[in-house]
């Protein structure tokens, strides 16, 4: 094969529709990063069975306050850890070997004071969030954006947007990920003043090719005014989840699905307890990846998944649940579900076989987690074979 065509080939980004045929599907590494302290630990999970098995050796993030959720290339051959660098928090890259295991030490290193990262799915820009404390204690969030150098994972900073002076108390913002094409990043600002809480949430343009933001847009509000109220919200390409429940008032209780605009005001679907029990009593909802589900948590009783039909507008229990008071994580593929249990300084992981087209569940194996200061963070990534095609 000549240089001129496997160059040909990586410009049309036929490469990836290699990586995506059968043969190399059978080789995507199904990994999960548990974060334990400053301690990264690697395990593999059987997409069939959920079975889980630790491999390599763990990685030391090094000294000081506990990491923050990492992010990882759409390949998984990096991984983004904004984390605790010899007791000071920056953001570090890391290579992944062909098991998926961390590489020590990290290739590259970014001074600040990082909080989180999120990739978008293209893998071509990165946006980091900072969290600093200016002369009047105010709390200064900073936005940088990253643009991925496609072979080596490192990157490059294009700009810092300094927007979101939060003051002194009780007031957050946080970067909430991308619609599935990556054309859209999400952000939502809290608050938990007066006994109230939730936040309002928004979107940006991303710029397919600068990675440059466009106008923030308002989509919705997820707040809720006073103690024993509680506000979800769950963000789709196509729809908008917001609930709002009212302790020991299942009547005044709801979920609705709207469409995905800027202030929606007419539901596609407004669920109460006399369409789905469970939607009396909502505490939080999250949607699976391929947005066909949504996983509904209570405040009474088990997580419960339920199939979401606009075009009946109606939400279906689909029978699966999971016990409650858990955080739940999706692989990328929306092959397997992760639970993860926390109390008393111990933790326990749980795998979940999955059907999207259905929402049934197919409990796997449970991992277990002792000893832990700080609660410990999972990431499921999936790591594709290395390319192909040499340079």
């Amino acid at each position: 094969m000549s240089r001129l065509f496997v160059l040909l080939l990586l410009a049309f980004g036929v490469v990836q529709l290699f990586e995506a045929a059968p043969t190399a599907r059978a080789a995507v590494i199904e990994a999960l990063y548990v974060v334990d302290g400053t301690t990264l630990a690697t395990y593999h999970v059987n997409p069939q069975t959920g079975h889980v098995k630790t491999v390599g050796t763990p990685l030391n993030l090094g000294s000081g306050i506990a990491s923050w959720p990492l992010a990882s290339s759409p390949d998984g051959h990096f991984l983004y850890v904004p984390c605790c660098i010899s007791g000071t928090q920056a953001l570090s890259v890391y290579t992944t070997d062909a098991k998926a295991v961390p590489q020590a030490p990290a290739i590259q290193v970014i001074p600040g004071n990082f909080i989180k990262i999120v990739v978008d799915p293209n893998g071509r820009f990165a946006y980091g969030l900072s969290l600093e404390q200016d002369q009047n204690y105010n709390q200064i969030y900073s936005v940088h954006i990253f643009e991925i150098a496609a072979i080596s994972g490192k990157l490059t900073q294009v700009q810092i947007e300094h927007r979101y002076n939060e003051g002194t108390c009780c007031v957050w913002f946080n970067l909430d990920g991308f619609d599935s094409r990556g054309a859209k990043l999400y952000d939502d600002k809290g608050s938990d003043l007066g006994g109230g809480g939730g936040s309002l949430w928004y979107e940006q343009q991303v710029d397919p090719k600068t990675g440059d933001l466009g106008k923030r847009v308002f989509l919705i509000n997820g707040s809720y005014p006073g103690q024993g109220q509680y506000a979800g919200v769950a963000l789709g390409d196509k729809a908008i989840l917001l609930s709002q429940t009212l302790d020991g008032n299942p009547s005044q209780s709801w979920l609705n699905v709207y469409p995905h605009v800027p202030n929606p005001q007419s539901p596609l679907i407004h669920c109460t307890t006399s369409m789905l029990n469970v939607c009396g009593y909502v505490n939080g909802l999250q949607l699976d990846p391929s947005q066909q589900n949504v996983f509904i948590f209570s405040n009474t009783g088990p997580i419960t998944v339920a199939q979401m039909n606009l075009a009946q507008g109606n939400l279906v229990a689909t029978g699966s649940t999971i016990p409650s008071g858990q955080t739940v994580y999706f692989n990328n593929s929306d092959t397997l579900v992760y639970a993860l249990q926390f109390s008393n300084g111990s933790g326990t992981v749980s795998t979940y076989r999955f059907e999207a087209s259905t929402g049934k569940l197919t409990p796997g194996a449970q991992v277990s987690l002792e000893n832990s200061t700080f609660e410990p963070l999972i990431f499921p990534s999936e790591r594709t074979p290395d390319h192909l095609f040499t340079h």
